[in-house]
């Protein structure tokens, strides 16, 4: 156990009951915040308190999470997945990795080397520049552009 680390779970799903009972009673139990359901209002809340953004989730079909984390400046650590394609891009503003086990030893790399969270931070910024409602109607803008120059020709 490391007492400098809090892990906080945000949202809720089926192994609430199973995470919660894993964590009672250990060493790790007063480290360990489950939050449960988080109103989308109160998520920036969240974000500032954290230094990483860890997710294992899978089944993100349009993963806003990873969106919201890099906006708030997060370096992020993921299970690969190819929902998260130009998200998170390795050594950039974090890691994809294969396996949990992987995931925790980026995520405590990343919790011990402050010069390489603070610029994965800062790349994080920058990457959710790319996913900005401006930037995404810029791209819309210019799909329709591209459109109706094709019907006229």
């Amino acid at each position: 156990a490391q007492p400098q680390v809090k892990v906080l779970f945000a949202g809720s799903g089926p192994a609430d009951s199973e995470l919660a009972a894993e964590a009672e009673g250990k060493v790790v139990a007063s480290q360990v915040v489950l939050a449960g359901n988080v109103e989308w209002q109160q998520m920036c809340r969240l974000y500032s308190l954290a230094d990483l953004f860890v997710t294992a989730s899978l089944s993100e079909m349009q993963p806003m999470t990873l969106i919201e984390a890099s906006l708030c400046g997060l370096p992020v650590v993921a299970r690969r997945d190819p929902a998260y394609a130009g998200l998170v891009r390795d050594e950039y503003n974090g890691y994809q990795v294969a396996s949990d086990q992987a995931m925790a030893a980026r995520a405590w790399e990343l919790m011990q080397d402050e010069g390489k969270r603070q610029r994965f931070s800062e790349n994080a910024r920058v990457l959710s520049e790319d996913f900005s409602a401006e930037r995404h109607v810029r791209r819309v803008e210019e799909l329709y552009c591209q459109v109706t120059e094709g019907i006229r020709s």
